[in-house]
């Protein structure tokens, strides 16, 4: 299948103004010990953190299985600040919890005293020329300061950054009704409620985004996933299809070939008339026959990633 990226964006207004980020919430790590107790939770190598450098991260359970991806940002000494979505906040806020023992930290939902804004494209640039910071500079995962907050530079070719501000009203010309597609199009895999504990984390491609670290201490999950990766060929992956209709299928929806579940749904937006989705799917399903379970919309077309997938 043809890798190459698409060149078409998302489709939306043109503004040089952030616009507001539904759905996101943040967690905030704050102490002595909080980077090594996150180190011994999450998959990638919390000690890379620091004030200009995030991460793209993840939670599993002990058999390996994913309950949160996250933003992970240092903005200051002894915190970590999670960004993931918010109606996993208080579920992950509990884990994690369970897990503090003795160390010196504390574990808050920071979700009502931070703003979201996007920025992608072209006004992304004027936007962050007019603070001095020249977009182009800036590698995924790579952090800048602006006033009352910072900016993420995101994965994909859409030059796509998020802004996290704290407190005060966003300063923003509406809700961004194309932040899931943009991500999408990305290839950024996402865990919501629907899909906790189905995957491990090279299914959704984390391993081909810099997410995970096969070189750090152990902590949950490591040992799944660690083997998956030295078993050598992994046999789902995340891909990315376009569908016809207007009903956007939730996350945890079954994609379906032969009558069989072949996949399931990651993350799904509508894209002009019809639908793009990201699905973890077997690879040994042959494209051109998967289909979303209990639709009749004709079968999904295989889109491109901005990314090779190993094996496919």
């Amino acid at each position: 299948m043809d890798h190459r990226p698409d060149t078409n964006s998302a489709a939306g207004t043109l503004t040089e103004q952030p616009l507001a980020v539904p759905g996101l919430g943040i967690l905030r790590v704050q102490g002595k010990d909080a980077g090594s107790f996150l180190q011994g939770q999450l998959c990638n190598d919390v000690r890379l953190l620091h004030p200009q450098q995030g991460q793209l991260t993840a939670l599993s359970d002990a058999k390996g299985r994913l309950l949160a991806i996250a933003y992970a940002l240092s903005p200051a000494p002894d915190t970590i600040d999670l960004i993931l979505p918010r109606e996993l906040t208080d579920t992950v806020s509990a884990m994690l919890t369970r897990y503090v023992l003795r160390a010196k930290l504390t574990i808050e939902n920071a979700s009502d005293s931070v703003q979201f804004g996007s920025l992608s494209g072209e006004a992304s640039a004027v936007w962050l020329a007019a603070r001095q910071i020249d977009a182009s500079s800036l590698s995924p995962m790579e952090v800048a300061d602006v006033t009352a907050g910072r900016v993420l530079r995101l994965h994909g070719t859409d030059n796509d950054f998020l802004l996290v501000q704290c407190g005060g009203a966003q300063d923003d010309d509406g809700i961004d009704g194309t932040w899931e597609l943009r991500r999408i199009r990305a290839g950024e895999p996402a865990v919501f409620t629907a899909t906790q504990g189905l995957f491990v984390a090279q299914m959704t491609n984390l391993d081909l985004l810099d997410g995970i670290s096969f070189s750090k201490g152990c902590y949950t999950g490591q040992e799944v996933i660690a083997r998956t990766q030295h078993l050598g060929r992994i046999k789902r992956r995340m891909l990315r299809f376009r569908a016809t209709g207007r009903m956007v299928p939730a996350a945890g929806t079954a994609l379906t070939a032969d009558e069989q579940r072949v996949g399931t749904v990651v993350r799904a937006a509508a894209a002009g008339a019809g639908i793009e989705l990201l699905a973890v799917v077997r690879l040994d399903a042959r494209v051109g026959e998967i289909l979303l379970a209990d639709r009749d919309d004709g079968v999904l077309e295989p889109l491109p990633l901005p990314y090779p997938v190993p094996e496919y």
